[in-house]
């Protein structure tokens, strides 16, 4: 399942030297989904801060979204809500959806290559149909979604 990293603070960016890198390692791995909230507590009336929180979250972008999809949104504690939970909802269904879609294919992938070992001795319906079945669930969760 994919998970949401939640950033809270600019000053970790900008002063930390570890942490990109590190984010970047983490979010490297091609199996999971991920995605990134970037919560600013920049006060409105504050341009400094606001500048700031814009010029990090900006670097977020650039590092992290890809052009298919965005991968990252922002949250302003002090400034209005507007249409950021359901876009996080949106961003996040796209997430699970993918994650399932990759499991789909995965197991239709392993169910081909099980197949094509049907003359083999040692070969096992119950595994074939453990495959299948897994499958078709992976497949009902994301017609839920």
């Amino acid at each position: 399942m994919p998970f949401v990293l939640v950033i809270e603070s600019a000053r970790i960016l900008t002063r930390s030297k570890l942490f990109l890198p590190r984010l970047k390692l983490i979010v490297q791995n091609d199996v999971r989904e991920w995605f990134i909230v970037f919560v600013s507590k920049a006060p409105v009336h504050n341009d400094q801060a606001t500048k700031m929180a814009k010029k990090v979250y900006a670097k977020l972008e650039v590092e992290f979204s890809l052009k298919k999809r965005e991968r990252c949104c922002k949250l302003d504690i002090d400034g209005p809500a507007g249409n950021f939970w359901e876009d996080l909802e949106l961003k996040v269904l796209e997430c699970i959806r993918n994650t399932l879609d990759w499991g789909i294919q995965f197991y239709e992938d392993e169910i081909r290559k099980l197949s094509e070992q049907l003359l083999v001795p040692i070969w096992n319906f119950c595994n074939l149909f453990i495959l299948k079945v897994v499958k078709v669930m992976l497949i009902l969760r994301k017609l839920v979604l």
